[in-house]
Order: C-alpha cells, then structure tokens, then sequence
C-alpha cells in the first residue's frame, strides 16, 4: 500500500502477472495465475444496479489475439453470445461486463463468463497465451478474482471461487 507517493514499473515486452487496484483507501497489487491457453472463466460476475464488473485479458503472447465471449446466468443458461475482442501482442482489454458483451454498461447480470482465446486471424497458426481477472466494484469496496482455466464448455466454475475485498 502506498501513501502519498507513486511508483512505475517499465517493461520492454508487455508486462503480466499483477494489476494495480485503486480504491477510496489506497492502492492494492492483485496477482494472476500463469498465463496459458484456452478457455478463460471469470467465475464471480455481476453489473448494474449499484454493481460493475470490470473484465481483463492480458494477452503474453507476441502476435494478436481473440477472444470469443459468452455469458451465462446463475442458473447455467446462455444469455449473451456472439461478442468478439481483439487484443495485440502483449497488450491487455479491460471493458465492462456489459459494454463488452454490447448490451451496456447498466445491464442487470449475475452470474459467469467465458472467454475463449485463440489466436487472431493473422496469426492463426501461432500459439497464444493469455491471462484474465475480474474487477469486482460494489459502493467503495473493490475485489478481484482471476479467471479459471476452463476444461469444458459451458461447464460451471467452481464454488470454491473466492474473492478479496478491498475497501
């Protein structure tokens, strides 16, 4: 945590593996899981009434990236399908939940999203790797969470999912 100052980090090939949060108290480091290929699940999402979402990809590869997203609600259905990100080398997307999903940014959801990484058109015989987290925004509390590794599609994150609070 830091008081009355300010810090810099440089990185000369894209940097992942932390985010800076800021809240009413200060600054936070949240840290992220090794970033890898696949399906990315943000377990914990919700937007509107008082609630925001803020989803992240950080792209650690060199070439360019998409992400093909799809939202489910706390009963496990589909609700939004179809919306696409790209991101370059090294370069990171954070968006709200709703703003990104193109139904907008006061949208009542609740529940998870997927996002699955490939590599972009261009590029598509590259190998990619990416890594995700949620911001997490409710009055003048902030949490995140990192995605989860998905294994199948569609399939349920895990209830052992937990969330640290930053008020």
């Amino acid at each position: 945590v830091l008081e009355g100052g300010h810090f810099e980090v440089e990185s000369s090939v894209g940097l992942s593996g932390m985010t800076v949060l800021t809240g009413v108290s200060g600054y936070t480091v949240a840290g992220l899981a090794k970033a890898g290929s696949g399906t990315l699940v943000f377990a914990r999402v919700a937007n509107g009434g008082g609630v925001g979402t803020t989803l992240a990809v950080a792209n650690a590869s060199g070439v360019g990236l998409e992400v093909e997203w799809q939202a489910y609600d706390e009963q496990g259905r589909a609700v939004w399908a179809g919306a696409r990100s790209r991101i370059g080398p090294h370069g990171t997307l954070e968006r709200n939940v709703g703003v990104l999903l193109g139904t907008g940014a006061g949208e009542e959801f609740r529940g998870w999203v997927e996002g699955r990484v490939s590599a972009s058109a261009e590029s598509a015989l590259e190998g990619v790797e990416a890594a995700g987290w949620a911001l997490y925004a409710e009055g003048t509390g902030v949490g995140s969470l990192e995605a989860q590794r998905g294994t199948t599609s569609s399939s349920a994150p895990t209830r052992s999912s937990t969330s640290s609070m930053i008020a």
